[in-house]
């Protein structure tokens, strides 16, 4: 039976792709390390050119997006990847998946590393909807030369409007420095491009944003990200003071309203302190829905998030609800 027609869809341990079992859009290509067991023979049987002259079997992640066009999957088997430069998509529905996709940080050995190879952003996704990213390890660039500079792991919408991207399943390692990591994703940018309907769910993200440094970083960024969802991920906080926030929601342009939801995460305020977990900045009351999430080490209410009785539903400090 094909890799990619299996009747319930690429699954590990029982959980399913989500449009898994759903006809191929367009052309299917993988990414396999030369060097695998039996690399030959299995090349041999999967190898064949598609309509357009492409072939399915490519060397390397780069190489599949050269060739993909909307509509592609591209399947990326175990191994550490080091692109020379920004996996940038373009693409609209294009699927850039593991094959060992499991929740959170399960299966963290397709890792795609920019961390001691090159200073820039691992995955860029611009003018291009309905994009999938599933299954990584994200090892981002950190900072050379005592120069703080974000590399980040996923930048949306940095130079054009993006529509419907789903993140999900994903492992963010944040190389620790003593004061600060980069931005795990990034999304919009003030007063211009949209980061609209993007979905975050099922990640886990290891440290990211300022650890109490004067430049700010974030685990999450949402600069113009309107309608968006962040639920079911797991946050490992690092910081202890009020400068090292995980996720920051900014409505400080003049024509940016988020509407985002944050629902259902779990944030570990590793070094406990003063950490500020969720800044919803300068947000008009209740365009941020807060609910379901659970915050641990965090020293008092005001350090998980800017409690407002219109936006806030039922949500944890340890034990107790957070209802100030």
């Amino acid at each position: 039976m094909p890799l990619t027609h299996f009747p319930h869809g690429v699954s590990s341990f029982g959980q399913t792709l989500y449009g898994g079992d759903a006809p191929t859009m367009g052309k299917v290509y993988h990414v396999r390390k030369t060097t695998d067991a039996n690399y030959d023979s299995w090349y041999g049987q999967m190898q064949h050119k598609h309509y357009d002259g492409t072939y399915a079997v490519q060397t390397s992640i780069e190489n599949a997006l050269a060739v993909a066009d909307d509509f592609d999957t591209i399947w990326v088997y175990p191994g550490q990847w080091k692109p020379t430069a920004t996996l940038a998509i373009t693409q609209d529905s294009l699927r850039l998946l593991a094959v060992q996709t499991g929740p959170n940080k399960a299966f963290t050995r397709t890792e795609i590393r920019q961390y001691g190879n090159v200073a820039c952003a691992i995955i860029s996704i611009n003018d291009a909807h309905n994009v999938e990213v599933a299954g990584f390890r994200l090892t981002p660039a950190v900072v050379t030369a005592g120069v703080l500079t974000s590399y980040d792991a996923i930048a949306v919408a940095q130079t054009a409007s993006v529509y419907g991207a789903y993140i999900h399943d994903n492992y963010f390692y944040n190389a620790v420095t003593p004061t600060w990591s980069p931005s795990a994703i990034k999304l919009g940018v003030e007063d211009s491009f949209n980061a609209d309907s993007i979905v975050i769910d099922n990640n886990y993200f290891l440290a990211g944003g300022s650890h109490g440094a004067s430049a700010f970083n974030y685990t999450i960024e949402y600069r113009n990200g309107t309608f968006g969802i962040v639920s079911n991920n797991t946050f490992i906080c690092y910081g202890n003071t009020t400068d090292s926030i995980t996720l920051y929601v900014s409505d400080e342009g003049t024509d940016t309203v988020e509407r985002l939801s944050i629902l259902d995460n779990r944030f570990f305020a590793f070094e406990a302190g003063t950490i500020l977990t969720i800044d919803t900045g300068n947000t008009t009351d209740g365009h941020v829905w807060i609910d379901g999430n659970h915050f641990v080490g965090q020293t008092a209410d005001a350090n998980c998030f800017d409690y407002q009785t219109d936006n806030s539903g039922l949500n944890y400090l340890g034990t107790l609800v957070i209802d100030s």
